[in-house]
């Protein structure tokens, strides 16, 4: 399937949501996070993201998380 108007570009995905493409694409490959994939190249739907992104603010700590850094405070994995 080819990617759509409102698909994005993985890597514009996790700078929208502070995360990393890796953890985005540990969620696609769990089915929690949509997406479509052409010529090597992983695409989600900008809607998609955003219902994403809405639903792990809900979460506990410890649960789905979009967020990557360890929680050990030293700044390195630090959101921007």
């Amino acid at each position: 399937m080819m990617p759509t108007s409102k698909d994005i570009p993985l890597s514009v995905a996790a700078t929208k949501s502070h995360s990393t493409t890796l953890n985005l694409l540990m969620h696609i490959k769990r089915g929690l996070l949509p997406a479509t994939e052409e010529q090597g190249q992983w695409f989600i739907n900008e809607t998609d993201l955003e219902a994403f992104i809405a639903d792990n603010r809900k979460a506990e700590p410890g649960e789905l998380g979009i967020h990557s850094g360890c929680g050990k405070g030293c700044g390195s994995c630090a959101e921007e």
